[in-house]
């Protein structure tokens, strides 16, 4: 399974379990903790937290924005009850865990590029 005694994919116990041929109706393997904990000290696996892509932010346009804002609510003669206050954040069905198991070797999991499949909202 590990030929040289890691592997730079994430896996899980259903990955555990297709690798070595076990299919849903077949027998499934639980481990105890302590299993596990002797599996990755022999395979010589560590958790560590995966990152995704660094997010970005123009902070000079963010700093210019409010004065500009404010010329334009004064121009178009926009009231108080005409002006919202909101915000646009995104739901991730097929999010990545956060944590995997890499080599002892290695010091950090390879990136990677997150799914985009998400529902994006608008919250006010």
């Amino acid at each position: 399974m590990f030929a040289n005694g890691y592997t730079n994919e994430s896996f899980n116990s259903e990955d555990l379990n297709e690798k070595e041929g076990l299919s849903a109706e077949s027998e499934i393997f639980t481990a105890s903790r302590g299993w596990f904990k002797r599996f990755k000290k022999r395979s010589k696996l560590h958790n560590v937290q995966m990152t995704g892509e660094a997010a970005s932010a123009d902070k000079e346009a963010a700093a210019a924005y409010p004065p500009s804002l404010k010329k334009l609510i004064d121009e178009r003669g926009y009231s108080s009850q005409q002006i919202f206050n909101v915000d646009e954040t995104s739901l991730f069905w097929k999010r990545m865990p956060k944590r995997t198991y890499i080599a002892q070797e290695e010091k950090a999991a390879p990136g990677f590029k997150p799914a985009k499949d998400r529902i994006t909202l608008l919250l006010g």
